[in-house]
């Protein structure tokens, strides 16, 4: 056969591929254009659920940019969206704003990530969120609470996890887009063995599971101002610091 005509027929076979019968572009389910592809409800999760998880609701996280900016994988693994968080990064300056482990409650004061493990980082959450508890991936929370979980790559940066109402689980990293999808782009229904290698950050240390309060979460961020740290915001003391966010 001419070697044009295999061409030809190559071509025409991907295309078929790609865009189906009825000329739409296909949803491959567990790839990067699943953002806000939510899938169905898992029928058997490892991790059984409460009744009290979070819906996964990207829209809600990524679609305005002051809030998507502002808030990391700490403040979506609380499922705490803070208004003065986004009214911060709307004067222009979403940087060093997104809440740490340990700020809230005074237990570190600034971001040294010579101490980023697995024992500090839980110390820190648990100091910012007492209710908080340590569990395992087929023990059921209480009433309540949902499941989350924490990785580290040692010495450089922490990631959290949290399961949704579906089953699946759900991270936020930094300022980028929520999405339920690990490194290799495969939905996620155990973090600890899912893909957590993402060139520049590896997250090979896997930390834990908690359970945490589906409500009254408490994080916040520190910053240096005349040698002393204050504290940017906190939803339960009714702070909000918008007056210092512009000084460096």
């Amino acid at each position: 056969m001419n070697i044009n005509i295999i061409l030809i027929i190559a071509i025409f076979v991907l295309i078929h591929y790609m865009y189906g019968q009825n000329g739409h572009h296909k949803q491959l389910e567990g790839f990067s254009n699943n953002l806000n592809n939510i899938p169905t409800q898992h029928p058997n999760p490892p991790s059984p659920l409460t009744g009290y998880e979070p819906k996964y609701e990207p829209k809600k996280w990524n679609d305005n940019p002051n809030i998507k900016r502002s808030h990391n994988c700490y403040s979506y693994m609380l499922n705490n969206q803070n208004r003065c968080l986004e009214d911060l990064c709307k004067k222009g300056n979403c940087k060093y704003i997104n809440p740490q482990p340990g700020h809230q409650s005074g237990m570190t004061l600034f971001v040294d990530t010579k101490k980023t493990t697995c024992d500090k980082l839980e110390m820190r959450m648990m100091s910012d969120n007492p209710h908080m508890e340590k569990s395992e991936l087929k023990t059921k929370c209480k009433n309540g609470f949902y499941k989350t979980g924490l990785s580290v790559d040692p010495q450089k940066q922490y990631h959290f996890y949290r399961q949704d109402s579906n089953g699946y689980w759900s991270h936020k990293d930094g300022g980028k887009p929520v999405t339920n999808l690990d490194a290799s782009n495969n939905l996620i229904l155990d973090p600890e063995q899912s893909n957590r290698d993402y060139s520049k950050y590896n997250y090979k240390d896997w930390c834990g599971y908690y359970c945490v309060p589906n409500q009254n979460t408490n994080m916040s961020r520190r910053k240096k101002i005349n040698n002393e740290y204050v504290v940017l915001y906190d939803n339960n003391k009714n702070i909000c610091r918008t007056d210092i966010v512009s000084q460096k």
